[in-house]
């Protein structure tokens, strides 16, 4: 459950990821690490990915189910 504008994701192994609120809705950006975040599946590259209720989103083996409810 996301209670703020901004939340970092970060494990052990020095994987980043920042998930905000932008004017357009949720999305995610990758910030360190050697792989970029999966979601659904997909690498999400550079760019920041959009987000829908229920994505999965992977961060170096952790699994995180996107939610805003």
């Amino acid at each position: 459950l996301i209670d703020r504008p901004i939340v970092s994701i970060r494990n052990s192994l020095g994987q980043v990821a920042v998930v905000g609120r932008r004017h357009s809705g949720w999305c995610i950006t990758h910030m360190e690490g050697l792989s970029y975040p999966l979601v659904n599946g997909e690498a999400i590259g550079l760019a920041a990915h959009p987000l829908r209720e229920n994505d999965l989103i992977e961060l170096a083996g952790t699994i995180i189910q996107f939610s805003l409810s």
